[in-house]
């Protein structure tokens, strides 16, 4: 199993810059708010309310700022904390900015017993991850490049694991064979949301996992207990008789106030002695 660490440096361009007071303060008009950022990380911010006139920030070695297009443009360096100092034609707005380290991602690569392959990602970071975007380049045991995947995983909270399943097949006569510790992960891109627009919080408590089984299917319930929006995810492991994982199973909801819903996974054709349920939770609310 091959296990890969990397570190990313995603393009976030999602939060709005919410300019200041009505247009009759507007020369002494000053908006703070606070953002939290990875190392690494860009972030494009809009301005609502107003033209950008300049930007500033006060800790070049943290973060770096610039007006390019009438937006402001702020790049992530290293762990610290730095205010952006942003001149609009309605007044200032200063982010007082907070660079975390930099987002990890560990993943592993496996084989499944239907000639598939898995891919495990874990999210060893504090930060909520709405979607993780990710190419497998297939390589034989030279480390020649057979094929390129591209695969993705939803909704992986803080410190949680997703699963993804890769289609393959490989003939027996095939002249280049897949070497699985050859083969490796490249991170495309990973979207989150970030301070500045949202709020997040562990749901693991929040939202109540069941599930069932038939001869074909197996059923995976979520039920939400608050009424903040959740987004969750569920990953159904199976396995033979020798404990072996033989296939994965992933399928995500999107849960609004106190809400249910159930979605239905199809089990090995060729069977399978057990099963596990892996669950991830968290909430995201709009400030």
């Amino acid at each position: 199993m091959n296990r890969i660490k990397k570190i990313i440096a995603p393009l976030l361009v999602l939060a709005l810059l919410v300019a200041a007071l009505p247009a009759a303060d507007a020369s002494a008009a000053t908006k703070t708010q606070k953002d939290v950022l990875a190392a690494g990380e860009t972030m494009t911010y809009y301005s609502i309310l107003g033209s950008v006139k300049s930007v500033k920030s006060t800790n070049k070695k943290v973060a770096t700022a610039k007006k390019k297009n009438g937006k402001v443009v702020v790049k992530a360096k290293k762990k610290g904390k730095a205010n952006i100092k942003i001149k609009t034609t309605f007044g200032t707005n200063i982010i007082k900015l907070t660079v975390k380290k930099k987002i990890k991602l560990a993943a592993s690569i496996f084989a499944l017993s239907n000639g598939n392959i898995g891919v495990k990602i874990k999210n060893k970071s504090g930060f909520y991850l709405d979607t993780v975007n990710y190419t497998l380049s297939l390589k034989t045991s030279s480390g020649s490049v057979i094929e390129t995947k591209k695969g993705y995983v939803y909704y992986l909270g803080a410190k949680k694991t997703g699963y993804d399943t890769i289609s393959y097949y490989e003939s027996s006569n095939s002249v280049n064979h897949v070497d699985l510790s050859k083969c490796s992960i490249k991170y495309d891109s990973v979207n989150r949301g970030t301070a500045l627009s949202y709020k997040f919080a562990k749901a693991d408590k929040k939202v109540k996992f069941t599930n069932r089984k038939n001869s074909s299917k197996i059923a995976i319930t979520a039920k939400s207990t608050v009424k903040d929006s959740v987004y969750a995810g569920a990953s159904v492991l199976f396995y033979d008789s020798m404990g072996n994982l033989i296939d994965v199973k992933d399928t995500t909801f999107y849960l609004s106030s106190k809400s249910t819903s159930t979605y239905e996974v199809s089990v090995p054709y060729n069977g399978y002695k057990s099963y596990k349920v892996v669950t991830r939770a968290y909430i995201k609310k709009i400030k």
